[in-house]
């Protein structure tokens, strides 16, 4: 149960970034090329936590603007959520952890990337995990204890009726 839970849990707030980075996707989008980049700055100036990343790269790929300064390897210009399990290459350094990441292709040709890391959806995965194995401990060691004391009377039987066949036996 607390495994399904922590699998649940963990794909439920993947799908909250996930509409996160679609609906600031697609309003960069709409923004006029002229203010795009402020606009950028701006969303990064409301991110408190420094989970959210944004780049602005030309036709070919060229840094232009923003906190990423390479776009993710396997992240496709489709406009879709993509898991980027090896991290962002970011202004600030590499960080290797989990995050969501998405790609758009803009009509004036340039490609925007924003990307999120999941560090609560995973914090939130580890404890849950961590629950799972002490309720196992929790319940496997009085379990094996139990049925071992459970087990004793009935083989005392056992071993009884045994011993009072032998000679029968003999």
């Amino acid at each position: 149960l607390v495994g399904a839970i922590s699998w649940q849990t963990t794909q439920y707030l993947d799908g909250v970034v996930g509409n996160i980075l679609e609906q600031r996707v697609h309003y960069l989008a709409t923004v006029d090329p002229e203010h795009r980049p402020a606009m950028m700055a701006a969303t990064s100036q409301l991110d408190l936590r420094n989970v959210m990343y944004f780049g602005l790269f030309d036709a070919n790929g060229a840094y232009l603007s923003g906190t990423i300064d390479r776009v993710p390897e396997g992240l496709p210009p489709d406009g879709a959520i993509r898991q980027l399990p090896k991290g962002l290459q970011t202004t600030s350094g590499q960080r290797e952890e989990r995050a969501l990441g998405v790609a758009l292709k803009l009509e004036s040709g340039e490609l925007l990337v924003l990307a999120r890391y999941t560090s609560v959806a995973d914090r939130i995965g580890a404890m849950t995990r961590s629950a799972l194995g002490w309720a196992l401990s929790l319940l496997l060691i009085p379990g094996l204890i139990g049925g071992y004391l459970l087990s004793r009377g009935p083989l005392k039987r056992v071993r009884a009726i045994e011993t009072a066949i032998q000679p029968i036996m003999r």
